[in-house]
């Protein structure tokens, strides 16, 4: 089992930690107690809340302020340093729940990208939940375009997508994850 190292949280010094496992505590401190007495409060570990695309935060006060922080970015600048400029908090195996330093780093925003597809966590296509096509329709609209002869206006009808959505596939701007190889002489449009 692997050891917790707790470590203050740059600019909450002395107020609140991170562990490379991803917990938050906020530490021990006095409270008042009545006008002229005091009792100190145990460290606290804070229960992280949900915010968007599942990722992790916390709240740390300072100064009366509240600041919502993610945890996995508390993580790397506690234990790494500050973000370097042009990167961002990547999760090895994309996975927003699991703050582990070992499971983070900076990293640029081409390369997060790259690991959402090599670990099969990049929404596209069909799963994107808005998409009309699906995977095979694309197949069949390359292989159409591929041959030539058919207008997009002809395309898009009888896939019912707008003619923009053709163009979009011809030009590689959208289903760029959607590869032909072979040949389609004999590929035509069924009506």
């Amino acid at each position: 089992m692997e050891e917790e190292i707790w470590k203050d949280i740059p600019g909450y010094e002395g107020l609140y930690q991170v562990s490379n496992l991803g917990r938050v505590k906020s530490l021990s401190r006095l409270k008042r107690c009545g006008r002229s007495s005091f009792y100190e409060e145990p460290d606290i570990l804070l229960k992280p809340k949900k915010a968007g695309a599942g990722r992790l935060y916390v709240s740390l006060y300072k100064n009366g302020k509240r600041n919502n922080l993610y945890i996995h970015r508390l993580v790397l600048i506690t234990f790494v340093g500050p973000c370097p400029q042009g990167m961002e908090c990547c999760h090895y195996d994309d996975n927003p729940l699991n703050n582990r330093l070992d499971n983070l780093r900076w990293d640029t925003h081409k390369n997060n990208v790259i690991d959402r597809i090599n670990n099969d966590k990049q929404v596209r296509g069909s799963r994107s939940g808005v998409s009309i096509l699906t995977e095979q329709a694309v197949t069949e609209i390359k292989k159409i375009l591929s041959i030539g002869g058919y207008k997009i206006k002809e395309i898009a009808k009888k896939y019912g997508v707008a003619m923009s959505t053709i163009s979009e596939i011809k030009n590689g701007n959208n289903w760029k994850h959607i590869t032909l190889g072979g040949d389609y002489a004999h590929t035509e449009i069924s009506q």
